[in-house]
């Protein structure tokens, strides 16, 4: 199971993509005097595509904080983003751009001594219409 928009975001678990209705543009007009309004569509502009991710099985906090610090340098990056579920499930969205890692939780040791340090985030993209 990986992301992947050029090159993997690495092995660690993430959920399925959160892929909102295209967004377009829509301006509604009422003039005084008249009944109804005008309405005007534009294309699509784009939309944003979350995809939850746990990153885990770090030894140190500093290592979680280099990974961080690498998933979040690729801001900007362009391209085909896949999401592989496993199974040979996998989605992929054309002219996607990478805008950034949102933390949802401090870093945390797993006190069972599997896991080691880990943290649970976001991993954001923003699709161009086409």
């Amino acid at each position: 199971m990986t992301v992947s928009l050029a090159s993997t975001f690495g092995s660690y678990l993430h959920g399925t993509p959160i892929v909102p209705p295209w967004e377009f543009a829509v301006n509604r007009q009422v003039y005084y005097g008249t009944l109804g309004e005008l309405s005007m569509y534009s294309k699509v502009h784009g939309r944003n595509i979350t995809i939850p991710f746990h990153l885990h099985g770090f030894a140190t906090h500093v290592l979680l904080q280099t990974e961080i610090a690498s998933i979040t340098s690729r801001m900007g990056e362009t391209g085909t983003l896949t999401v592989d579920l496993g199974g040979g499930d996998s989605s992929t969205y054309p002219y996607c751009t990478f805008e950034g890692f949102d933390q949802e939780e401090n870093p945390w040791l797993d006190a069972s001594g599997t896991n080691g340090w880990q943290v649970r985030g976001t991993l954001k993209f923003r699709q161009k219409g086409q």
